[in-house]
C-alpha cells in the first residue's frame, strides 16, 4: 500500500474526507485515530483514515472513512478508459446497537470519455442489542422503489446507479437502475432515455421498470 503518512498528514486525512463534524468534545470520552494513503496496481489510490471512540472507559464507537480513486490505464493520463472516485463512510455504534455503511460516486467519474459521467451510491446498515430494532437490516444499491417509504433510521437519499452521456450536440443517453432488500421486501428498478436532434428531426426512446 505504499509509504505510511507522516503524523501530521494523519490529521489532514481526516479534515480531506468530510465536511460533517465527526468529532467534538464530550466529558469523560477521548478518541483515537489513524490514518494511511496507498495505492494498488498502479490503478488504485486510497486515503483511509479510523477513527476510535472511548467511553466512560469503554470502546463505543468506530468509524472508517475512505477515499479511493480508479483510473485506468494510469500510464496515459490523458487518454483515460475510465476514472472513477468513491467516499465510502463506516460506522460503528456499539452504544445504541447499529452498523451503518455508505458509499457515493464523485461527478468527477466517467468511463469511455469525460462526458460520459458515472453516478451512483450505495448503503447498507444492519441493527443489533440494545437497538430496539436489533435484527433488521438492509442492502440497497442506488436507492429504493419510488413508492417504498423506507423507516426513519434506515439510511436515505441513496443516488441512483446511473450513467449519461452526451455524445454529441445532436445525441444524448442517460440510463439508471436501482435494487435494495430487507428482511420483508426486495424491489428493483431501471430507466433509460435516449433523444437525437439532427436535420430538424427529433427522435426520442424511454423505458422505465419499477419491482416490489
Amino acid at each position: 500500500m505504499g509509504q505510511p503518512p507522516a503524523p501530521l498528514d494523519h490529521l489532514q486525512i481526516f479534515t480531506e474526507l468530510a465536511e460533517t463534524t465527526w468529532i467534538s468534545p464530550v466529558a469523560d470520552s477521548f478518541w483515537v485515530g489513524a490514518g494511511v494513503r496507498g495505492s494498488a496496481f498502479n490503478i488504485l489510490d486510497a486515503k483511509i483514515a479510523a477513527v476510535f471512540k472511548i467511553q466512560n472507559g469503554a470502546l463505543s464507537h468506530i468509524g472508517v472513512f475512505a477515499d479511493c480513486k480508479a483510473q485506468m490505464p494510469q500510464s496515459d493520463a490523458t487518454k483515460l478508459f475510465a476514472s472513477v472516485e468513491l467516499g465510502i463512510t463506516a460506522v460503528f455504534d456499539l452504544v445504541s446497537g447499529s452498523m451503518l455503511v455508505s458509499g457515493t460516486l464523485s461527478p468527477n467519474s466517467y468511463v469511455i470519455d469525460s462526458s460520459c459521467h458515472l453516478t451512483g451510491g450505495f448503503a447498507t446498515g444492519t441493527w443489533f442489542d440494545p437497538s430496539p430494532y436489533a435484527g433488521d437490516w438492509v442492502f440497497a444499491l442506488g436507492g429504493y422503489h419510488p413508492k417504498y417509504t423506507p423507516p426513519a433510521y434506515y439510511p436515505r437519499e441513496i443516488p441512483q446507479i446511473g450513467i449519461s452521456w452526451q455524445v454529441s450536440d445532436q445525441i444524448f443517453g442517460k440510463a439508471g437502475a436501482y435494487f435494495a432488500i430487507t428482511p420483508k421486501t426486495c424491489m428493483g428498478g431501471a430507466s433509460m432515455i435516449a433523444t437525437c436532434d439532427a436535420c430538424g428531426l427529433h427522435a426520442s426512446f424511454s423505458a422505465l421498470i419499477d419491482q416490489m
